[in-house]
């Protein structure tokens, strides 16, 4: 169920997040993707509401850990308080987006 603040309708929301996905390099023309050891790498989190048009302020946390020890943490918010009922990544605003640290 989402945690955060509501208006409207409906009163409950159920939220899932079907794509999240780090993105370590970027495509060069030739096609091939460099990933390089130590750099920072993007975190893409992608919600999906079961109530098509819902407004919801979700906050979403994610957290880095290393033999159970938590070494990074953030939290994200989407561009937009109006939620997707379908997962689309050429959708910014619908998504969390977080750099996350590479060493």
């Amino acid at each position: 169920m989402a945690d955060g603040a509501t208006r409207g309708h409906p009163e409950k929301v159920t939220l899932s997040l079907p794509m999240v996905y780090l993105q370590e390099g970027v495509q060069r023309p030739a096609g091939d993707v460099p990933l390089v050891h130590g750099h920072d790498v993007l975190l893409r989190l992608l919600l999906k509401s079961d109530e098509p048009g819902a407004f919801v302020e979700p906050k979403v946390a994610a957290t880095l850990s290393v033999v159970g020890e938590e070494v990074h943490r953030v939290v994200m918010r989407r561009g937009t308080d109006l939620l997707a009922n379908c997962a689309d990544a050429s959708d910014l605003p619908h998504s969390c987006n977080a750099v996350m640290p590479g060493s």
